[in-house]
């Protein structure tokens, strides 16, 4: 039908890695012209946040932990609401949530993993529960090459269905002044 809809979930509010990442993303595609909605499953204990609704807020008790059906329930109704063409799902919780709430709907998934994936589902009901849930995503981004070859050794993911986007920085971050004759440049990286 030619609609543009995106919704980008992430974990939280709080300004961490996926979501910095994923507030880039909704930008990105909204100065391209898509219909962006952000939403952060629940909302973090700082007032340094993205600009994402939370799902859950504090006042509530509500958990994280496990599968939480409040949680899938309201995910659910925003996918329901917005009905976009994509959801992108970036870091932590996001997956075991997004999987169930977009059952039924034929809504495209991009999964983003952030990280190493063996390291974080280190027990045996971890993994095999992962293994199954990365069968949705219609896409998964991995941060690495390393990353990858996890998601296809140990989680089973086709690597033709894995694309490697490494996190970028502003070009001008790299605009130094060339060092002088007997200067020393010197760049940490944390």
């Amino acid at each position: 039908d030619g609609k543009r809809t995106v919704l980008v979930v992430v974990t939280g509010t709080q300004r961490r890695g996926a979501e910095v990442f994923g507030e880039k993303v909704a930008k990105s595609l909204g100065d391209r012209g898509w219909d962006v909605s952000i939403v952060a499953l629940e909302q973090s204990a700082t007032d340094v946040s993205i600009a994402a609704e939370p799902l859950v807020r504090r006042s509530e008790g509500i958990s994280l932990r496990g599968l939480n059906p409040t949680v899938v329930r309201r995910l659910r109704s925003i996918v329901r609401t917005h009905s976009p063409s994509v959801v992108i799902a970036g870091g932590g919780a996001t997956l075991k949530y997004t999987v169930p709430a977009l059952v039924g709907t034929g809504t495209k998934l991009v999964y983003s993993s952030i990280g190493e994936p063996a390291y974080w589902a280190r027990g045996r009901v971890s993994r095999t529960a992962l293994r199954i849930l990365l069968r949705r995503p219609d896409v998964v981004t991995a941060v690495s090459h390393a990353t990858a070859r996890q998601l296809t050794e140990v989680f089973g993911v086709p690597p033709d269905r894995i694309a490697v986007v490494h996190p970028g920085v502003p070009a001008d971050l790299t605009n130094l002044e060339p060092p002088r004759e007997h200067d020393e440049t010197r760049v940490l990286f944390v």
